[in-house]
């Protein structure tokens, strides 16, 4: 899915951008590349991907998705965006304490399968945290949290 910026400025930032940033611009985000967003605090990193969640719709211009303008997307539209199409790692990482790192990593199978036990079993490992999926995350240290919150995205 191909995702686009049409000249989008932030409600709270307008006429208070950087003209160096994305804010105001075209921007043309295309499927299977990786993108850094890089400011300094308080630039709109955080809007940015709400906007791009569909979490938030305060702003001007145009969020498209294939072409087809964000502000027209229902409900299930947006979830099935969320569940097939967009991986996000929040701040504040929404992970469920009561849970083991395994199960909070196994909610996103659930709602969207595509990536074998086999596969997440390899990011563990990968990530140093395969000797920890047993554990409750409450019990993780916050760097081993944000780990399993990588391999459930």
């Amino acid at each position: 899915m191909q995702i686009s910026l049409r000249a989008v400025v932030p409600k709270p930032l307008e006429g208070a951008y950087n003209l160096d940033s994305i804010w105001g611009r075209d921007a043309d985000f295309e499927p299977g590349r990786y993108y850094l967003v890089k400011a300094f605090s308080g630039k709109g990193k955080s809007t940015l991907i709400a906007y791009l969640a569909g979490t938030r719709n305060d702003y001007s211009g145009e969020v498209l998705f294939d072409q087809r303008s964000a502000r027209t997307l229902s409900l299930n539209d947006w979830s099935d965006i969320r569940r097939q199409q967009i991986a996000i790692v929040f701040q504040d990482l929404r992970l469920f304490d009561h849970l083991t790192a395994r199960e909070n990593i196994l909610i996103k199978q659930v709602l969207a399968p595509g990536v074998t036990l086999e596969e997440i079993s390899e990011m563990a490992v990968h990530l140093g945290v395969d000797h920890l999926l047993e554990k409750q995350v409450r019990f993780l240290s916050m760097g081993q949290q944000q780990r399993i919150a990588l391999i459930r995205a």
